[in-house]
């Protein structure tokens, strides 16, 4: 808070101050400078990083900066002064912190998304992911992406237990409060992690949804665009024969049952994506330790150790 107070009458100083120099873009870069000196001796006076208050020196001068645009009163100064005002009210330092340490010691960030059929092991493979993950020093989040906020709505009755055939038709409307949900849930859960260095691992992914309701018989073709048109920044599919499956569906008796012809056309599909954006694919038919040694082998060029 009381950063967001000196921003904001660092703002309107610049703006004042602007009035009665010739160079007004000397303005934000004093303002910057004295609160980086300021900041570098608290760090030194409280035992911290000499560089501890530099994101807070930032906005201080995303802050000035704008107090200076607003002074010229043009629409695109204006406007860019909005930008960066709110920029330096709203710019969290502790995200900018974990942002500049992920710079300096190459901690990736982004999404890693699990792909397969029913019961080729995403939600186990996907916890083994995220404690392999923060063993290497990278910060994880561990999401479901079947979660819906309304699109259950929609549906008339409980289908757990129940085996499911492929038809035509299907509510047309359900494709679509899924994909907003999908969208909504996918952006509140990833934004920023790239920059942040933060790894959000996805048991399932939005293109998931699309495959299921495309297998299952919906009208959902004229949606795949949408559908298809967020890609994650690291995949792997897992794959299984459509018999083990079926098999793995069997023991556990609160799951909706699918048919051969559905998991044959799901497992196509996510064979075909893997294809397309040249994805690793592990056969997760094995003895779990060698499909870890496998991934192990293929998230470590993803995600380097951090130094």
């Amino acid at each position: 808070m009381r950063t967001k107070i000196i921003a904001a009458t660092c703002s309107l100083l610049s703006y004042l101050l602007a009035y009665l120099t010739s160079n007004q873009f000397l303005i934000p870069i004093t303002f910057f400078f004295i609160h980086l000196v300021y900041g570098i001796l608290k760090s030194h006076v409280n035992s911290r990083k000499l560089l501890n208050e530099v994101p807070n020196s930032l906005r201080i001068l995303l802050a000035s900066i704008s107090g200076v645009l607003f002074y010229k009163k043009e629409f695109l100064s204006i406007s860019l002064a909005f930008f960066f005002f709110l920029g330096a009210i709203l710019l969290n330092d502790e995200y900018q912190r974990r942002a500049f340490d992920s710079l300096l010691k190459g901690r990736r960030g982004g999404s890693l998304v699990f792909l397969g059929i029913d019961g080729s092991g995403k939600t186990t493979h996907s916890i083994w992911s995220e404690e392999w993950l923060r063993g290497r020093g990278y910060f994880t989040r561990l999401e479901q992406f079947h979660k819906y906020i309304f699109v259950e709505r929609l549906s008339r009755k409980k289908e757990s237990g129940k085996t499911l055939t492929p038809k035509r038709g299907g509510n047309p409307f359900r494709p679509l409060a899924s994909l907003i949900d999908n969208i909504i849930f996918l952006l509140a859960t990833s934004f920023g992690s790239g920059l942040e260095g933060r790894v959000v691992i996805y048991d399932r992914f939005i293109w998931s949804t699309y495959i299921k309701y495309e297998a299952l018989g919906y009208p959902v073709k004229p949606l795949r665009l949408f559908y298809m048109m967020f890609r994650p920044r690291y995949a792997v599919v897992l794959d299984v024969p459509v018999s083990r499956s079926i098999e793995v569906i069997k023991k556990r008796p609160e799951h909706i049952r699918y048919t051969e012809v559905i998991l044959s056309k799901e497992r196509q599909m996510y064979l075909e994506i893997a294809r397309k954006f040249s994805y690793p694919v592990i056969n997760t038919s094995r003895e779990k330790k060698e499909v870890e040694s496998d991934l192990e082998s293929i998230l470590s060029k993803f995600f380097p150790e951090v130094r």
